[in-house]
């Protein structure tokens, strides 16, 4: 598994050459292998969260959402009632 990777990191180390990249990754420290499977690893975790995490729709989640406070209002409406309701009774 590591082998394909070093082979992609010698490509890359050889076609930068002396360009700007190389350069630019020669000053900050760039480790190509490390780099490579930190990308590797985000397009792994994009895709299963894309796949069993996230909606494809946005609108759903939305919908859902506004369902739960819509529930949750009225369901704190229904405890303020029965409360006013028990408080009368307690004074009778």
């Amino acid at each position: 598994m590591n082998a394909p990777l070093s082979l992609m990191t010698q490509a890359i180390v050889q076609a930068g050459g002396s360009g700007p990249v190389e350069r630019i990754a020669t000053t900050f420290g760039v480790n190509w292998s490390q780099l490579l499977a930190q990308i590797a690893s985000f397009c792994i975790v994009c895709v299963i969260l894309h796949r069993y995490g996230l909606s494809t729709n946005p609108q759903e989640c939305w919908k859902y959402g506004r369902e739960q406070i819509a529930q949750g209002l009225a369901t704190t409406e229904q405890v303020k009632a029965e409360l006013a309701r028990t408080e009368t009774q307690r004074q009778k």
